[in-house]
């Protein structure tokens, strides 16, 4: 039994957002790498201006066993150093990245409408915002 290993990808190092993965026990090849761009890309697009930094960790939690075991924890830098953090669980690491980025989508939105409103902190977004107002399920 050896040590596992750790695959670490940039993935997206844009001036707004980076975006890096971290694999746990395998090489997630080119084919996930570019699943898990293009859904924390198109799905953090509009706060991408506000998220710093995504961090996408997966990891197959019971081996070879198989089952509800392929996990995906991600974890975003949003101003003020408020960070969000969601993980979900899958029978595959499609899955789980699908689902863990709808939560944070549903986690950034929810942080950044808290954020307060003082006297002088013009808003994020204007009150009409209909992104806000929808489903991002």
């Amino acid at each position: 039994m050896g040590n596992p290993i750790l695959e670490v990808h940039t993935l997206c190092a844009e001036a707004s957002m980076k975006v890096l993965l971290k694999s746990l026990g395998f090489n997630p090849g080119p084919s996930l790498q570019r699943h898990v761009t293009v859904r924390i890309s198109s799905a953090l697009a509009h706060w991408a201006d506000r998220v710093g930094r995504a961090v996408v960790r997966i990891a197959d939690a019971n081996g070879p066993r198989g089952g509800l075991d392929k996990v995906c924890s991600i974890h975003l830098l949003l101003p003020n150093r408020a960070v969000v953090v969601v993980t979900a669980v899958a029978t595959d690491y499609y899955g789980a990245v699908d689902l863990a980025v709808r939560r944070a989508c549903r986690a950034v939105a929810h942080a950044i409408e808290r954020r307060p409103r003082g006297k002088g902190v013009r808003p994020l977004f204007p009150e009409g915002d209909a992104l806000l107002q929808g489903s991002f399920e």
